[in-house]
């Protein structure tokens, strides 16, 4: 069991933001979230490296587009539910700036790291 002891928030963005950044011999476990708007908006969340702007390489989606408004859209667990590509990381993008969230996680080394 991978527990997670970590809390990245967003808010006031609507483009992809990264939640937290990719590092070599690394790999990003995520346990939840809770994400909530003050109109009807999106979001999603996605593991990846950047070239030009945050998971646009390598990216890999951890959820569906996902709908949200001022209900929170909640998932969340005590140990991880998935994890990216070592060297991955993790990135969130919201349709509206009224979007705010949190998501839970931790990093772990991978072996030789």
């Amino acid at each position: 069991i991978i527990a997670c002891n970590k809390v990245a928030t967003f808010s006031g963005v609507n483009a992809a933001t990264s939640l937290v950044a990719p590092a070599a011999g690394k790999m990003v476990y995520v346990c939840g979230w809770s994400v909530s708007a003050t109109g009807a908006a999106t979001f999603q969340f996605n593991f990846g490296t950047q070239t030009t702007n945050p998971c646009d390489t390598s990216t890999v989606a951890i959820t569906p587009v996902m709908n949200v408004s001022t209900n929170a859209v909640t998932d969340h667990q005590f140990n991880a539910i998935t994890n990216g590509a070592v060297g991955s990381g993790l990135c969130v993008t919201p349709s509206a700036v009224t979007v705010v969230g949190t998501v839970y996680y931790t990093v772990i080394s991978t072996p030789g790291n």
